[in-house]
């Protein structure tokens, strides 16, 4: 777009009719440049950065779920070693139980023994 001010001369370096005046064409286009490269090296590198953060997050992702893995296997040895203790406090009160119904019917013979002997 050019720009002209009140005499009709040109305000950016090109005339009326285009043409440019004193190099400010090359001027616009190496600018225009730069400010490309410098996009495109800022592009660049936040596209790095976006690399980097996500192999960080998939580090630690991987670091938690091992942490969960290892939690999860203590507990299931955890809950193991419970169910053993368990089943053998119920064998241990299974056998407590069968010896005093044993020694209460033997109690109980003995004394209708003694009882049917009068």
């Amino acid at each position: 777009m050019n720009m002209t001010g009140m005499n009709g001369a040109s305000t950016n370096g090109t005339p009326m009719n285009g043409t440019p005046v004193n190099g400010a064409a090359h001027d616009d286009d190496a600018q225009l440049r730069a400010e490309y490269e410098r996009l495109q090296t800022e592009l660049a590198a936040a596209k790095a950065r976006v690399v980097q953060a996500q192999q960080r997050i998939a580090a630690r992702d991987t670091e938690i779920q091992t942490a969960l893995r290892d939690e999860l296997r203590l507990a299931q040895d955890e809950l193991a070693n419970l169910a053993v203790r368990h089943e053998d406090e119920l064998a241990s009160i299974r056998r407590d139980a069968e010896a005093e119904v044993a020694r209460l019917l033997a109690s109980d013979t003995e004394n209708l023994q003694v009882h049917y002997d009068q």
